[in-house]
């Protein structure tokens, strides 16, 4: 008799811990299914806060699930990223600080945060780099340093235009205007921007 009732508690015992690990593998797979969700609302119907609770709710409701968690976690903040929200930034420092021991996410949200800080220093005072505004100059031949433009007038006047002061500097008086409108188009600058 008390070989059938430790025979039976040993089945009971294999039945137990069968039945948890069922439980655990169910929790899993509701887990994933959960993120996979999520990632369909995320990417292909483009509802960001739908995607956005959804892997809020894998967290709070799967949080010993690390794989997936961690996961989660960074997906929402690339989440945020997309709508332009600075809660990015908080997300993907809590993948850094609470997923450590996942290396790819953790890397992937430290790469994130540095192109998020990447277009603010851009911004600032200290970038380089070519600057285009409009400004408004005469008609003419520009001199090849792009100092000087040769311009004419219709009374028969040809000028020298210096482009940074604005001065004009008067070189020819013709007599007719015709003179002139030929003098204006047979100017050729020397290659050292001379006219």
């Amino acid at each position: 008799m008390k070989k059938g009732k430790a025979i039976i508690g040993a089945v009971g015992a294999i039945l137990l811990m069968t039945l948890a690990g069922a439980v655990i593998a169910q929790s899993q797979k509701s887990a994933e299914e959960l993120y996979q969700s999520a990632l369909v609302m995320k990417e292909g119907r483009g509802d960001l806060e739908a995607a956005i609770k959804l892997f809020a709710r894998i967290l709070s409701e799967y949080p010993r699930d690390r794989a997936v968690t961690g996961k989660a976690q960074l997906q929402i903040g690339l989440c945020y990223e997309k709508l332009g929200e600075a809660k990015a930034q908080e997300a993907y420092n809590k993948v850094i600080a609470e997923f450590q021991d996942q290396p790819e996410v953790v890397k992937i949200a430290k790469e994130r945060l540095a192109g998020l800080a990447k277009p603010a220093a851009a911004a600032g005072p200290a970038s380089s780099g070519m600057v285009l505004r409009q400004v408004d100059l005469p008609d003419g031949k520009i001199s090849p340093d792009g100092r000087w433009i040769a311009i004419g007038e219709y009374d028969s006047n040809l000028f020298l235009y210096e482009i940074a002061t604005k001065k004009e500097i008067p070189l020819k008086r013709q007599k007719r205007e015709a003179d002139a409108i030929d003098l204006i188009w047979s100017v050729v600058w020397a290659p050292a921007g001379r006219a």
